[in-house]
């Protein structure tokens, strides 16, 4: 019977390995991070933690792979090329009052808000972001929303922003936590009482350019006014295939998860010897300002 590393039962120790290898030529040894794991959580505590310092850099259209040996393990291998950065051509705002959809008030960004349960009339903004897909080649897409103001009563300075879309009412989603070094100031609204938080937990949109493929596209979403002194950081992220593919399989259980009769779920893989993933992304960015 295979068990995953960190199986409670295994004694964990310092003897694993793991390499890294650049167009299949070896690159570096990562480093076992020791406190990280004496230190760590319930949750966290036991896992093996090889943090990648700012020396190594990964290119765009190269492959990489890592390999994980543990005693008493097969080597554990993977593999997966950077993806070239999709840039941002166009970014622009529009202004208006309309509907949040549905979708939006099942996000954990909702249900931890300052905002009122008013679902029409709201005041909201609209973000395009026009962009050239290139052509011969399946792209993905994520896209992030970051909200930086100078000062705020109730916001992070830097805080990550829930958006939606209207063309989708079920649209495919990863979860994101983005970790602020700001903190929301304590309050209260809708019967809750806030305490400070750092990390905000975000549903950011899939999408495949099955349909745009080759073509300038426009993403289309909607989002809260940002208030005034401060601005939206718009991150375009370019996701490989096993990337894309990975989160749509997880997308897939989140909606299954509470229900005891659906059918399994397989999460996508790109291992050898095991299960599990190793994907890559790139990413460009621009500032929209009020």
């Amino acid at each position: 019977m295979a068990r995953g590393i960190q199986d409670p039962a295994i004694q964990m120790d310092i003897d694993c390995q793991v390499d890294l290898f650049e167009n299949g030529v070896f690159y570096k040894s990562l480093t076992l991070d020791t406190p990280a794991i004496l230190s760590g959580t319930i949750s966290t505590q036991g896992y093996l933690d090889f943090p990648v310092d700012s020396s190594v850099v990964l290119s765009e259209g190269k492959e990489y792979t890592v390999k994980v040996n543990y005693p008493g393990f097969e080597t554990v291998t993977a593999t997966d090329t950077k993806p070239n950065t999709v840039k941002i051509k166009e970014l622009s705002w529009r202004s208006f009052n309309g509907e949040w959809p549905e979708w939006f008030f099942d996000t954990p960004a909702y249900r931890i808000s300052l905002m009122g349960e008013t679902r029409k009339g709201d005041p909201l903004i609209e973000i395009t972001v026009v962009i050239d897909d290139p052509p011969d080649t399946e792209n993905f897409y994520r896209m992030g929303l970051n909200h930086v103001a100078l000062s705020s009563t109730y916001l992070d300075r830097d805080s990550r922003m829930q958006y939606a879309v209207y063309s989708d009412p079920d649209p495919p989603y990863m979860k994101y936590s983005y970790k602020s070094k700001a903190h929301r100031y304590s309050g209260s609204m809708k019967g809750y009482t806030w305490a400070p938080i750092t990390q905000w937990i975000t549903w950011e949109l899939l999408w495949s350019d099955k349909s745009f493929n080759g073509r300038s596209h426009a993403f289309k979403i909607i989002a809260p006014p940002p208030g005034d002194g401060a601005y939206y950081v718009v991150s375009l992220y370019s996701l490989s295939y096993d990337y894309y593919n990975y989160m749509i399989d997880r997308w897939k259980y989140y909606k299954v998860s509470d229900d005891p009769f659906s059918e399994p779920i397989r999460l996508h893989s790109n291992t050898s010897n095991g299960c599990g993933i190793f994907a890559m992304y790139s990413v460009d960015k621009d500032t929209l300002q009020f």
